[in-house]
């Protein structure tokens, strides 16, 4: 099923790489991949790297949040003025999808 949304790009948000070799799969990855699958969105899955490993966001402010994320993702691209939609596994107060826009 085509989007009548416009998007340029789908990109989940990255584990640091000892998180993801924990883990072993990056949730907000198979989210981004079954909508492709369903709506036709391009993704691209390593736009965002999370290049310093944090606390974990569970049980802290949401101004703690904010200063945990802090200059923790890097992007691989410039692309300015891009309509790009990014995907968490789960929201509680936004600060991840703020620091990844």
């Amino acid at each position: 099923m085509q989007s009548d949304i416009d998007l340029d790009l789908v990109v989940p948000t990255p584990l640091h790489a000892r998180r993801l070799r924990q883990r072993r799969y990056n949730q907000s990855l198979l989210l981004v991949r079954e909508l492709d699958r369903r709506r036709g969105w391009p993704v691209c899955a390593n736009l965002l790297l999370k290049n310093v490993e944090t606390v974990s966001q569970q049980g802290i402010s949401s101004r703690e949040r904010e200063q945990n994320l802090r200059r923790v993702f890097q992007g691989h691209h410039s692309l300015w003025g891009a309509a790009i939609l990014p995907v968490n596994d789960l929201m509680t107060t936004g600060a991840t999808l703020r620091v990844c826009s």
